[in-house]
């Protein structure tokens, strides 16, 4: 462990140098890293990969879409209700959970954070139009 250690202060370029030569990937292309090692590589190895995977952008759709639909209604049914829905739709369609499971989890939590903050914290948050119709605010 001494020697290691003064090996690594007198020499701490090389060490480095060894040490990522030692973890280069079971798959990468040895000319390829070693190019870009020393700097004289035009294209740099993975570069060339396609940015998303097969189905990537449907997964990603699936949570920005309900989430922007979630905050667009927020002026209208408020945090409360809208987060209310986002949480059932995103449990019953990313989660695959029952309608009656979502809309009770989905009921207590948005019962918890109306508590946290309209009580605890005291920081009313958008109710909308359809809070104070029903009688809630």
């Amino acid at each position: 462990m001494q020697a290691r250690r003064g090996r690594a202060e007198s020499r701490r370029g090389e060490e480095v140098l060894v040490f990522l030569a030692d973890r280069r990937p079971d798959d990468a292309d040895v000319d390829d890293v070693d190019d870009v090692a020393v700097g004289g590589a035009d294209e740099v190895a993975g570069l060339d990969e396609r940015f998303l995977e097969d189905g990537a952008l449907g997964r990603i759709a699936s949570v920005f879409v309900p989430t922007a639909v979630s905050a667009a209604l927020i002026p209208w049914l408020g945090v409360y209700l809208s987060g209310a829905l986002f949480l059932v739709f995103s449990m019953m369609t990313l989660g695959k959970v029952g309608l009656v499971k979502a809309s009770i989890i989905s009921v207590a939590t948005m019962a918890v954070f109306f508590v946290t903050f309209e009580f605890w914290f005291q920081v009313p948050l958008a109710k909308g139009v359809v809070m104070p119709l029903l009688g809630i605010y």
